[in-house]
C-alpha cells in the first residue's frame, strides 16, 4: 500500500516507515521487522528509525502487502497446517520460524512425509449404506477422523482397527458426506486429506414383524418367528442373520432356519428352556435385504420375552387319551376323542398358536357344504388351534360319551368341559401337542411345525 499523497515514489514510501538507504535491503529489514519472515530485527536497529515499534509493525505489513502483489516478496504461502495439513515451514538452516535471526536465508516448506487414502473414494455416488468409511495412513500416524452431512457432524468414531470410522447411527440414504481425516509423520508434520461422496437412494425402509411380542409368557415349543415386508434375496440372508441376535437366560443352542424368502424362524434343537427369558435384538440398520430395500435405525428393535413352565401333552389316536406333563411331570391324564374316519386327525408335533374362551366353528372353512350330513357350525369352548388347517384341542361335550372310547371328530381333539377348562387355564401359546398313534402325518408349515424338521436339516436351510 502506498504512502498518503504518494503517488508511485518508492523512496517516499519508505521515508514514512522510517527506513534509508537502498530500497530491496529496507524492505527485507521491514520485512524481518514486522515478523512475518523468521526472527526479527535487534532493539537498537528499531530504536534507530526514529519511530514507535508498533507503527513500524503496522507500516511493514502494508509493504509485505504491496510486495506481495508485485511479486518481490519470497514465497512464504502455500499448503497451511490450518487449513490442509500438508506441510511446515522452516528456515534453509532447518530452525523453526519463529526462531531464524535477521538476515538468515529465506525459510522453506517441507512437505509432510505422511499420506492419507480414503475410502469411499473423493466424488464416487451411490455408496452403499453398510460400505466401510476407511482410512489407510503410510508414514504417519492417523490423528482423528470428522465426518459431516448436510445437518452437521456426524456421530461416530473409529473402530478397533483404527483404520475404520463406524458412524453411530448409521449412514442415511440419498445423502452427501464430507469426511476430513488429519495425520501426522514422524516428525510431527501434518497432512489433511477430505473425501466428499454421496450414498444411494433408499426406496423401502425394511420392516419386521415379530412373534412373540414383548412382555408375552411362551411355552417352551414357541419359535422366535421374524418375518419382512420384502423379500429378502439369497446374497443378503446370511447379513439378516447375523443382524438377528438372539440371546437368554438360560444357554441356547439354536439357530435360524428360512422358511420362505420372507420368514425366518429360531428354535434350539430341543425345546426352549423353560423359565427363562429370550430376547432378539435386531440390527439390520444399513443392511440391504434386496435392491433398493435398505433396513434403517427405524428397523432396529429390540424383543424380550419369557418362556413359562414346559407343559407337553402326549395325544395317543389309538388310546383316546392324553397325557400331560408339567416340567417333565404328569399333571393331567385325560380321555379325549379323535379325528374319524376320513377326517384323521394328523400326526406329530404341534405347536398351539391361539386360545379362544369362546371359538365360532364352522365347517364350511374347511370346504364343508350346508348340507352334508358332516357340516356343522357351533359356538365351542376353551378352543386351542394347532393346525391352520383347523385342527383345535377344545372341549366338546357333546362327544362326552365317546371319548376315551373311540374317535368321533372331524379332526379336533375333544374333552369334557371340566378337563378342557383346567387345560386351557394352564396352557400357554406355544405349548406342545404331540399326536401319536395316526396315519395321517402333519404336512410342512400346517401351524409351527418346525419340530417335526430334523436337526440336520434345519440347520441346512440356516445362511450361516
Amino acid at each position: 500500500m502506498l504512502a498518503p499523497g504518494g503517488g508511485s515514489d518508492g523512496g517516499r514510501s519508505l521515508r514514512r516507515i522510517g527506513t534509508t538507504g537502498p530500497v530491496l535491503g529496507n524492505i527485507r529489514s521491514s520485512v524481518v521487522s514486522s515478523g512475518v519472515v523468521s526472527g526479527a530485527s535487534s532493539r537498537s536497529s528499531r530504536e534507530a528509525s526514529g519511530s514507535p515499534v508498533r507503527g513500524r509493525a503496522r507500516s511493514a505489513v502494508k509493504v509485505v502487502a504491496l510486495l506481495g502483489a508485485v511479486g518481490l516478496v519470497p514465497a512464504l504461502t502455500g499448503c497451511q497446517a490450518s487449513d490442509n495439513a500438508s506441510a511446515a515451514v522452516t528456515s534453509a538452516s532447518g530452525s523453526s520460524a519463529g526462531a531464524t535471526p535477521a538476515g538468515s536465508p529465506t525459510p522453506t516448506i517441507v512437505p509432510s512425509l505422511a499420506r492419507l487414502a480414503l475410502s469411499p473414494a473423493k466424488g464416487s455416488s451411490d455408496v452403499r449404506l453398510d460400505a466401510p468409511i476407511s482410512v489407510t495412513v503410510t508414514n504417519g500416524t492417523l490423528q482423528r477422523v470428522d465426518v459431516r452431512d448436510a445437518h452437521g457432524p456426524v456421530e461416530g468414531a473409529l473402530a478397533d482397527d483404527g483404520t475404520t470410522w463406524v458412524p453411530v447411527h448409521g449412514l442415511l440414504g440419498d445423502s452427501t458426506y464430507t469426511v476430513r481425516a488429519y495425520a501426522v509423520d514422524a516428525a510431527g508434520h501434518p497432512r489433511s486429506g477430505t473425501s466428499t461422496w454421496t450414498t444411494v437412494p433408499v426406496t423401502k425402509v425394511a420392516k419386521t414383524s415379530i412373534s412373540p411380542l414383548s412382555g408375552r409368557t411362551v411355552g417352551v415349543g414357541m419359535p422366535l418367528i421374524v418375518r419382512f415386508n420384502s423379500p429378502v434375496a439369497d446374497a443378503s440372508k446370511a447379513a439378516v442373520q447375523a443382524g438377528l441376535q438372539v440371546s437368554g437366560t438360560k444357554h441356547l443352542d439354536g439357530t435360524w432356519s428360512w422358511i420362505n424368502d420372507s420368514e425366518v424362524h429360531y428354535r434350539t434343537q430341543h425345546y426352549f428352556p423353560a423359565h427363562s427369558t429370550v430376547t432378539l435384538a435386531v440390527h439390520l440398520k444399513g443392511v440391504e435385504l434386496s435392491k433398493g430395500v435398505w433396513g434403517t435405525e427405524d428397523t432396529d428393535r429390540t424383543v424380550t420375552y419369557d418362556v413359562g413352565a414346559s407343559m407337553v401333552s402326549t395325544v395317543d389316536v389309538k388310546k383316546h387319551r392324553m397325557v400331560v406333563r408339567r416340567d417333565g411331570k404328569v399333571w393331567g391324564i385325560f380321555p379325549i376323542t379323535t379325528g374319524k374316519a376320513g377326517f384323521r386327525t394328523r400326526g406329530g408335533i404341534k405347536v398351539i398358536s391361539e386360545k379362544y374362551t369362546m371359538k365360532v366353528m364352522d365347517a364350511a372353512t374347511t370346504g364343508i357344504k350346508k348340507g352334508d350330513p358332516n357340516y356343522y357350525k357351533l359356538d365351542v369352548p376353551y378352543a386351542m388351534r394347532i393346525t391352520n388347517s383347523g385342527e383345535f384341542v377344545h372341549a366338546a361335550p357333546w362327544s362326552t360319551g365317546s371319548q376315551g372310547l373311540t374317535n368321533v371328530s372331524h379332526g379336533c381333539v375333544g374333552m369334557s368341559l371340566a378337563n378342557a377348562h383346567k387345560l386351557f387355564d394352564a396352557t400357554n401359546v406355544g405349548d406342545v401337542v404331540n399326536v401319536i398313534g395316526s396315519t395321517r402325518k402333519l404336512e410342512p408349515h400346517n401351524g409351527w411345525t418346525d419340530w417335526n424338521v430334523k436337526w440336520s436339516d434345519w440347520v441346512e436351510d440356516s445362511a450361516v
